[in-house]
């Protein structure tokens, strides 16, 4: 591929780079709190339950990142 191809297809992305990679990490990490939640529950693991709630303050701060990025660099 050419450069030129490169950059259309890179364009042609809506989440490219820095918010991709947030978008990613903060979907991941929500899955996990996910399971980590049900788990916990259905074992009766208080400690699994106290780390899907940790999980969740990790996706609060991923949410912040992600929209301070939108905002910094808008519809680039």
């Amino acid at each position: 591929m050419s450069k030129m191809q490169l950059f259309v297809f890179a364009k042609m992305s809506k989440y490219s780079g820095k918010k991709c990679r947030l978008l990613s990490m903060m979907l991941l990490t929500g899955f996990f709190f996910f399971v980590e939640i049900v788990v916990g529950y259905v074992t009766n693991s208080m400690s699994l339950v106290a780390d899907s709630f940790h999980m969740l303050g990790d996706i609060a701060a991923l949410v912040i990142s992600f929209l301070s990025v939108k905002v910094r660099y808008g519809n680039q």
